[in-house]
């Protein structure tokens, strides 16, 4: 990161938060590191070696190593000889990890260290296929720069700074290809932990297994699909953890986690254990599925919702298209309208224009036009889709919701924010839209969808990979129309009804497959629970 040494020239206080930002530095919790570490010591001891190479190329404290061998020693496993190599670019951490390191050895571990402050991206090719077991937690930084952070420069340095991170990010493209995201944004978007976690797997030699935390989108999100496949090709995964945002396990990072560990050989292991956990680290749910059932399209694994959504989305996916396969056949089009940027300039109370639509004017099922907006500006070209009336979603949607996906109909002769996505049949057809509308905003869906989210946005990339029906299906299903349009008039049962209808009509779910996906969202209270299992008994 050569970058870094320009962050050195600012005032203290900004350089310390712009670097621990710019390294994507989040040291592991305790509590997480011991659930990893307590399933690979036995992994370990399996080999039955009597020395290990050992590393953790971004080390930091040296935490995670230290906690392994004190583990193994207070476990009684045999007594065996640790290589250790610890690479990192600060200094202060590698001091405390030696003194740490030497505290294990006054207690009998017998320990060799290496410790190199060094930056391990520009060093790691020396090591390819070295080590029996790499325990890390990379860095987890976005590559590019921010304005808020860049405005603390001097112009001369700013430039140098930007120029210094386009070669770093161009020499990770080089020499760690199958981290590159599929597509980059005015040429960013490398991720210093695929990046890390695709340079950890090669340091592993060929027998070696890798331990590591990642941010939980890497099991879902599109721009790591590369690497994923890089992953499950090259060896097989034995453990997964998933830790949920709400444990704020990472300086209170709002971010959701995961553990896994990954053994690089050839033996094919069809089961892989997962491991749900609560905001307070009890477990939540623990079984064992079937790699076989992971979508080899998209080999994503919905890990946040346990072994039964894995069986759960494979059955709620085999009955239709998936939305992208009607995008492309010209049924619907998706996507955003307006860069809603300073729209307090250029919107005004009442008057002529279009009406504009934030993403505060959009709730389940309504709209609320008392805001009134109209865009008073030219708009050079008016996206097509303004000529229709439509489906709008909020895009800004966190874990932590009762309920992801916020929809309504939106009037034509409007024009939504950049805040919200909107979608359409372009035929133009009413009747199927308020369906869509409540299959949008249905369990059914929105089950699919949490499946397939990375981030706290509903981005078009996960809603592509939902399975929904057709326009011509959603036209036989009158009475979905009729309920949707009476949730929309405010109709107090017509959601439950809804939801039902969906999950035993169009889903065809059986009332424990139903059972299940209600169980899995953990903000509906039992009550509504079982509401809604009474209403898809009706469903005869």
């Amino acid at each position: 990161m050569k970058h870094i040494h320009l962050i050195n020239s600012l005032p203290l206080n900004n350089a310390e938060k712009f670097t621990e930002k710019a390294t994507g530095k989040y040291y592991t919790d305790e509590k997480i590191a011991l659930l990893m570490i307590e399933k690979l010591l036995p992994l370990i001891n399996a080999i039955g070696k009597k020395n290990y190479n050992i590393a953790d190329p971004f080390s930091g404290d040296g935490r995670l190593v230290t906690l392994l061998i004190k583990q193994w020693m207070l476990n009684g496993f045999p007594d065996v000889e640790w290589n250790v190599y610890l690479f990192d670019i600060e200094h202060a951490g590698l001091v405390h990890a030696k003194s740490e390191l030497a505290q294990l050895k006054l207690a009998g571990a017998s320990i060799n260290v290496t410790v190199k402050n060094i930056d391990i991206f520009y060093e790691f090719e020396n090591y390819i296929d070295y080590f029996d077991c790499v325990i890390t937690n990379p860095p987890w930084e976005n590559i590019k720069p921010d304005s808020r952070e860049l405005n603390l420069f001097e112009p001369s340095i700013k430039l140098k700074y930007i120029e210094s991170l386009r070669e770093f990010d161009d020499y990770l493209s080089r020499v760690l290809p199958y981290s590159q995201p599929k597509r980059k944004f005015a040429g960013w978007g490398t991720n210093l932990s695929r990046v890390g976690a695709e340079l950890s797997l090669e340091i592993c030699n060929k027998n070696g297994m890798l331990a590591i935390v990642m941010p939980a989108s890497f099991f879902a999100d599109e721009q790591s699909f590369t690497l994923r496949q890089k992953f499950f090709n090259t060896g097989r995964l034995d453990f997964i953890n998933y830790y949920p945002a709400e444990a704020k396990l990472f300086n209170g990072a709002d971010v959701s986690s995961c553990s896994f560990i990954l053994i690089k050989d050839n033996f094919f292991k069809e089961d892989m254990q997962l491991s749900v956990y609560d905001k307070k680290l009890n477990i939540n749910s623990f079984g064992c599925f079937d790699f076989s059932s992971i979508d080899t399209q998209h080999l994503s694994i919905p890990i946040s919702q346990g072994v039964h959504a894995i069986h759960l989305l494979k059955r709620l996916q085999e009955e239709y298209s998936t939305w992208n396969s009607l995008e492309k056949n010209g049924e619907i089009w998706a996507g955003r309208e307006i860069d809603e940027t300073g729209s307090s300039n250029w919107t005004k109370k009442n008057g002529d224009g279009y009406l504009f639509v934030k993403g505060k004017m959009i709730g389940r099922y309504n709209f609320d036009i008392s805001h009134n907006l109209k865009v008073t500006k030219k708009i050079d070209k008016v996206p097509s889709s303004s000529n229709f009336e439509r489906i709008a979603w909020r895009d800004i949607s966190r874990p932590s919701q009762k309920r992801r996906v916020i929809a309504t109909v939106i009037p034509p002769n409007s024009l939504a924010g950049n805040s919200l996505g909107v979608v359409y049949y372009q035929s133009g057809s009413q009747d199927s839209l308020f369906s869509l509308l409540g299959i949008i905003n249905s369990l059914c869906f929105e089950f699919q969808l949490r499946s397939f989210l990375a981030t706290g946005h509903v981005s078009l990339s996960a809603l592509r990979k939902t399975a929904i029906p057709s326009e011509k299906i959603l036209s036989q299903h009158t009475e979905l129309k009729h309920l949707v349009i009476s949730c929309m008039n405010g109709c107090c049962d017509a959601e439950l009804k809804v939801e039902a209808y969906i999950a035993k009509k169009i889903y065809k779910l059986n009332l424990n497959e139903f059972n299940k996906l209600l169980s899995s969202f953990d903000k509906i209270e039992l009550a509504e629970k079982e509401n809604l299992l009474r209403m898809f008994q009706h469903y005869g």
